[in-house]
């Protein structure tokens, strides 16, 4: 299973950073999902959507105004998915360059 390591897109001489804050913009592609408190899991819809539990943080990346912990996501809210996860990803990675040319960030 390759997933996508958003850490070492900042890492600077050996140390990893953590990733900028970067801002989503809704595609007409994505999906919703009904969060069921105790019983929706961000993995588990990871899994779901895209075969691969590793891009629960994507998922919530998509949903910033949400609580990034999960038990404190009220019941039933519907969350963004971004789909597909490859534009998603993209997305994510031009973000990442834009920061990092803004900042001047090699």
């Amino acid at each position: 299973m390759n997933t996508y390591n958003r850490y070492l897109q900042v890492s600077r001489e050996g140390v990893v950073g953590f990733p900028p804050v970067t801002r989503y913009i809704p595609m007409p592609s994505d999906k919703e999902e009904l969060w069921k408190a105790n019983v929706s899991r961000m993995d588990l819809i990871s899994d779901k959507y895209y075969d691969n539990p590793n891009y629960d943080w994507l998922i919530l990346w998509a949903n910033y105004l949400l609580p990034k912990i999960e038990f404190e996501i009220p019941d039933n809210t519907y969350i963004t998915i971004p789909f597909p996860l490859d534009d998603a990803l993209a997305q994510y990675k031009q973000g990442i360059e834009t920061y990092k040319q803004l900042y001047y960030i090699d």
